[in-house]
């Protein structure tokens, strides 16, 4: 592919923007590019998807396995936050280093709250320097059984006994704790509506505020797939927005944390689809009333980043299988870049 600019000068450019988004750090809001906002509510007009882009690294905790490629992915694609699955401290510095705003979701089996795995996640922001931002989204779609175990959490356990106490564990180390996301298709298995669950879950976060929990230190998280070319994500953000608003009594900032369009064995297009259905959302407005912190795309590589990984766990089809499957989503391919990565780059190379 011929390049507009020189690999180099197209970093710096990016770099120049990397700061942009309005995140929270130890120590307040921080300074950036776009003018400061006022936290938690600040919704800007006539912004795109682009300027808040971020990219999921990795399906495994830890990090990818290759860092560099990783970030020099990110850095091609034009993301400007990176959501990972509790990262190794290497990999957590390296990003902070190139400038990435970090979401760091640790690791919970079961998502049974254990404060030691806390913190051991929250420990390895200890080196670093206190402006880095510490967002930390806890847990992992609660209404899936899928993640629970095989069981179903009601909302109103999941909170008190898991999310609350995970949650005074981050505030009380400075950083900002994110309400989990939930499984957008839940209710195929469950029969339980996303939207009640979400609800449920609010009016029991109001029972700990703001005596224990201040709105102030939340954000929500919400995952916005869309399910066939063409959909439009929006209009469910800005329903549970308003859910926001009405049980917690104040907008707050919102940080999409797994996004695109939907990819499985089962359901998945081809990758020119993908691409193009990225750029259109990278194209669109958030809406004026929505306070949209980061908007991160399913996902950057496969658990595995090199053919041989996969051969290296032959004997585990379970592993293999998962493997397998979650290639139908990544940009980058266990054989290198995809049509829709290639699609998402140059686009990047004309917004940066």
């Amino acid at each position: 592919m011929e390049r507009l600019i020189s690999r180099a000068d197209f970093n710096k450019r990016l770099l120049t923007v990397l700061g942009a988004l309005p995140f929270y750090s130890r120590t307040g809001p921080l300074s950036f590019v776009i003018p400061p906002i006022d936290l938690p509510t600040s919704p800007v007009e006539n912004t795109k998807v682009f300027e808040r882009w971020g990219l999921v690294d990795v399906s495994s905790n830890g990090g990818p396995i290759n860092h560099d490629v990783s970030i020099q992915d990110a850095h091609r694609l034009g993301a400007k936050v990176i959501l990972s699955i509790d990262p190794d401290q290497r990999y957590l510095g390296k990003l902070v280093s190139e400038g990435f705003n970090v979401i760091n979701r640790p690791y919970f089996e079961n998502n049974i709250y254990e404060g030691n795995t806390l913190n051991r996640s929250l420990e390895k922001y200890n080196s670093l320097p206190k402006s880095v931002h510490m967002i930390i989204e806890l847990f992992k779609e609660p209404n899936s059984p899928s993640q629970n175990g095989g069981s179903f959490l009601e909302p109103e356990d999941f909170i008190s006994n898991r999310f609350i106490p995970a949650a005074r564990g981050v505030i009380g180390r400075g950083g900002v704790a994110l309400l989990s996301a939930l499984d957008q298709r839940a209710y195929l298995t469950t029969g339980v509506d996303e939207e009640d669950y979400f609800s449920a879950m609010l009016k029991e976060v109001k029972r700990y505020t703001p005596e224990l929990i201040p709105l102030e230190k939340l954000g929500i998280a919400m995952h916005a797939y869309f399910f066939a070319p063409g959909e439009n994500p929006w209009p469910r953000v800005e329903a549970f927005n308003e859910l926001v608003r009405q049980i917690l009594g104040q907008r707050m900032p919102i940080f999409i944390t797994e996004a695109g369009l939907y990819q499985n064995s089962q359901m998945n297009y081809t990758s020119q689809t993908v691409g193009r259905e990225t750029i259109r959302i990278l194209d669109s407005f958030i809406p004026q009333n929505v306070d949209i912190k980061a908007f991160c795309h399913w996902i950057l590589a496969n658990k595995a980043q090199r053919p041989e990984d996969i051969n290296d766990r032959e004997e585990d089809d379970l592993i293999k299988d998962l493997i397998e499957g979650f290639e139908f989503a990544a940009l980058r391919k266990v054989h290198g870049e995809s049509e829709a990565y290639r699609l998402i780059e140059k686009h990047a190379l004309g917004a940066a």
